[in-house]
């Protein structure tokens, strides 16, 4: 079975350890956006796709930049393709690929199993200090 991701979920991540290492907390990153913390929560665990209005203003918050924050996407991308995990475009539902997409195939729900959140970030973790 091929485990899968969205590359929303991994920037998720991304975005969820810079967030920690300047010691904010969900509540205060989504206010200053605008949103409510469960919409904001949404979007780090990869339930929600970030919109390029959303990277941006994350990047000013987080004082980074977009960039850094795709090249980490990108550096997280590549670890996780060594462990197997495949990392791919989330399938909005109003896309002709989800009118496509089969619902079920052999090995469950969707085209693999879906890593996301917590599950994901541990995944990342787990890879990035192997040697």
């Amino acid at each position: 079975m091929t485990q899968q991701t969205s590359i929303s979920a991994v920037l998720g991540v991304v975005i969820a350890n810079q967030r920690a290492i300047k010691h904010l907390d969900q509540a205060a990153v989504a206010a200053n956006m605008g949103l409510s913390q469960a919409s904001y929560s949404r979007l780090e665990s990869g339930k929600a796709v970030f919109s390029v209005e959303h990277l941006y203003r994350l990047s000013e918050i987080l004082k980074t930049t977009p960039q850094a924050l795709l090249q980490e996407v990108d550096r997280y991308r590549a670890t996780l393709k060594t462990q197997k995990v495949a990392v791919e475009p989330a399938v909005r539902a109003n896309s002709t690929q989800a009118k496509t997409t089969p619902s079920t195939d052999s090995d469950g729900p969707g085209i693999g199993t879906f890593v996301a959140g917590a599950a994901l970030g541990a995944l990342i973790m787990t890879a990035l200090t192997r040697k």
